[in-house]
Formats: C-alpha cells, structure tokens, sequence
C-alpha cells in the first residue's frame, strides 16, 4: 500500500505539470493530433488517480491519519486540470 501511495505522488505531480508542459511544446509545434494525445494522457492519469485512490481508501489497514488522507488534491486540481482541457481544446481548434 505505500507503494500505491507514493505512486500517487508521482501521478499528481504529473497531473499539476501536464499544461505547463504542453505549452513548452510551442505553438509553431502544436498539433491537433499532439493535444488529442495530450488530453487523451491527461484523462488516463485523473482515472489511474482516482482508482489507485479508490483502492487505498478501501483498504482496511490503511493509515487514515497520513498526509494521504488529510490533503485535498482532488478538489485543488480538478478545477485547473478542467481549465487545461478546455484551453488544450481550444488551441487544438485554432492551429492551423
């Protein structure tokens, strides 16, 4: 188990950097193909988050005093990761 919630880590580090890195990419670089592959990984790592973390809260032996259970990631990162699909989609629409 603490291997799944230190891999959670890793995936919401990747989730909070997911814009900030397609925008290096760019726009002479922008692709509708490449922010198709961009949302389609961003929405693969929102559903392993939500698994993994559905895994951990149903495990009867886990810490639930840990910082796992005290911070709020999903509610601080849903709002920005929505934003990031909405402006990956709009860039996708307009390049030409």
């Amino acid at each position: 188990m603490e291997e799944l919630i230190a891999n959670q880590a890793v995936i919401r580090t990747h989730i909070a950097g997911h814009y900030a890195n397609f925008l290096k990419k760019g726009t002479a670089n922008v692709s509708v193909e490449l922010t198709r592959k961009r949302i389609t990984r961003l929405q693969q790592l929102w559903q392993q988050l939500l698994e993994n973390d559905r895994l951990i809260r149903e495990d009867p032996d886990v810490d639930t005093g840990s910082d796992y259970f005290r911070e709020d990631f999903y509610t601080q990162h849903k709002m920005i990761s929505m934003t990031h699909f909405a402006a990956m989609r709009f860039t996708s629409i307009h390049t030409p």
